[in-house]
């Protein structure tokens, strides 16, 4: 086989998914994902140009504004972004980028050598990183020079700006790659492959969360950054967007001798971590992948003691029926054995808590006054946060399949007319909700408030989490897990939109009408009227839905626009 087409092959397994990924249903082509990639640098760099317009500088008589200076954090949130989306965009494809047990089964019959399948995979490792990191900052890379340089008509002032830029985030992008491929190469080297695919879920999770983090931080870092060439012994030289945003520094302009020493830094740890990488990579192929053959396969990971327990309860006191009970089985059990859910659902959830960390840390902050008699609208907001958090991410991987194989057994035994799927939707969601709000939220609340104030805001989350469920749930026609993967719509991004409104109404407004409600008890009548509104409509909507469109499905089909009678059967 000739090495340009396992070349290929690997790189196609890149996009494709890992070793979980039995179907191409479940991932986004190649051709949507590399035009999603270039969307967060291209809008970043058009909220900017407000910024650096003329005519705006003109109003807010700005008319000296040194386009380096000025561009010095908006830079470093342009590495951030780099760093944060090839990040996550790695841990994502995680499963894909080592050779692993299925790559053995496929290829080792073949008459190639292992170290042609060493190189060829090594080679499209290569070209990945390197796509993803022009195909993250390609967006900025041309838009973000010319908004900076408009009002300047040198030539060279552009040029600086649009080599430093590229320079830096590509630089950058590629560094967070390489370091996630080092670290999973490591992982595979000094842990047993089944101790490797337990631990890779948490780290996962680890690793998404701590780039959320780093992006959250960056409007709090910039100000640092600004200071630095008068304060070098500051702590944010350690972290590695500041090597690469002083590279760029660097090079667009004659600088400040701490942007010079860091950028050096940045070029050493690029060199540091594609040597690392390598390393692990090399050590991870001769111990793992050419010791196939006499390892014992393990890859099924046991499930936690919890789940059995958990699963007694719920069919002792409100699963009811064998299917039900079955069916609840088969989704708790995904949930913590497949590591695809199981990432996503962890990547929602540290979203949660990174920003009720965020919320509490403001609350608390030592100018804020803290009542001793009722929480602050901040304090009252986490627990909403949360179940938003929570409920969301479930409901987002009950459209993950699991094994479409496997559902023919769900397809006998289940009646489609029946509503089963918002059955257990909200059964499931219900269940892992309820516990944390009762062992987690409520006893904070009691010790700090009281029990008149811990049981009204019990209370009310629980109304809002009653009603944030039902939508979720009102159109889920199928059992969780079971059905194929919902093809990409033009209306993606009209959901991501609601989902973050969704998020601003049910936290921020809801918290409001709450925190007044508690201030004035008289204002309760607002906060009655606002849930009454929400279930009515909810109601209405739920009434309104045809028997058609309640009925199971088990294949996603995207929407016909001519639909036949099926007159033929009446003949």
């Amino acid at each position: 086989m000739p090495l340009a087409r396992l070349v290929r092959h690997f790189v196609n397994r890149s996009f494709r998914g890992g070793a979980e990924s039995d179907s191409d249903e479940l991932d986004f082509s190649t051709g949507l994902l590399l035009v999603l990639l270039p969307i967060p640098g291209t809008f970043v760099s058009i909220f900017f140009y407000d910024k650096y317009s003329t005519l705006l500088q003109f109003l807010r008589r700005d008319l000296v504004m040194n386009p380096y200076s000025a561009s010095l954090g908006d830079e470093y949130l342009f590495v951030v972004v780099s760093m944060v989306v090839t990040g996550i965009l790695a841990v994502w494809r995680w499963d894909s980028i080592l050779l692993d047990r299925r790559d053995f089964a496929n290829l080792a019959h073949l008459p190639i050598s292992a170290w042609k399948l060493f190189f060829s995979n090594l080679l499209a490792i290569t070209f990945v990183t390197a796509l993803f990191a022009f195909e993250v900052n390609i967006g900025s890379t041309l838009l973000f020079p010319v908004v900076v340089s408009s009002s300047y008509p040198e030539f060279s002032i552009y040029l600086g700006f649009a080599v430093g830029h590229a320079v830096s985030v590509i630089l950058a992008g590629i560094f967070t790659f390489v370091a996630v491929i080092a670290l999973i190469g490591l992982l595979m080297s000094v842990f047993p492959y089944r101790a490797f695919r337990r631990i890779s879920q948490y780290l996962r999770i680890l690793l998404v969360v701590f780039f959320l983090f780093l992006l959250m931080s960056s409007f709090a870092v910039a100000p640092l950054i600004e200071r630095l060439p008068q304060q070098p012994d500051s702590i944010v030289r350690f972290l590695p967007p500041v090597w690469f945003l002083s590279l760029c520094e660097a090079l667009r302009h004659p600088s400040s001798p701490v942007f010079h020493d860091l950028g050096i830094t940045g070029l050493i740890a690029i060199a540091a971590a594609t040597t690392l990488a390598l390393g692990s990579y090399t050590l991870s192929f001769r111990r793992c992948f050419l010791n196939i053959p006499e390892a014992v396969d393990s890859t099924g990971s046991q499930s936690a003691s919890l789940i059995p327990v958990m699963i007694r309860i719920v069919n002792k006191f409100y699963l009811l029926t064998p299917t039900s009970r079955a069916c609840f089985a088969f989704m708790i059990q995904t949930l913590a054995r497949s590591e695809r859910h199981f990432v996503t659902l962890g990547a929602m959830i540290g979203t949660g808590l990174l920003l009720s960390a965020q919320t509490l840390l403001d609350a608390t902050h030592s100018g804020a006054e803290v009542s001793t008699r009722i929480p602050s609208p901040g304090l009252l907001s986490i627990p909403l946060i949360l179940v938003y958090c929570l409920a969301v991410g479930l409901r987002l991987v009950f459209e993950i399949p699991a094994d479409l194989r496997a559902n023919w057994i769900f397809k006998l035994l289940v009646d489609p007319t029946a509503s089963v799927g918002t059955a257990l939707g909200r059964t499931f969601i219900w269940t892992i909700i309820a516990p944390c709000l009762l062992v987690f939220c409520f006893p904070a609340y009691v010790y700090r408030w009281g029990w008149q104030v811990a049981t009204l805001h019990l209370g009310f989350v629980a109304v809002m989490t009653y009603l944030l469920i039902e939508t979720l749930i009102v159109r889920l026609r199928k059992i969780p897990f079971t059905c194929s993967l919902p093809l990409f719509k033009a209306n993606a991004f009209v959901w991501i939109f609601l989902l973050v409104l969704g998020f601003y109404l049910f936290v921020r407004v809801g918290t409001l009408l709450e925190y007044l409600a508690f201030l004035y008890p008289l204002r309760i009548t607002m906060l009655a009227i606002s849930i009454s509104a929400w279930w009515l409509v909810l109601h209405y909507y739920q009434s309104n839905i045809l028997q058609m469109d309640k009925s199971l499905i088990f294949e996603e089909r995207p929407i016909e626009t001519v639909q036949l009678l099926g007159l033929e059967s009446l003949k």
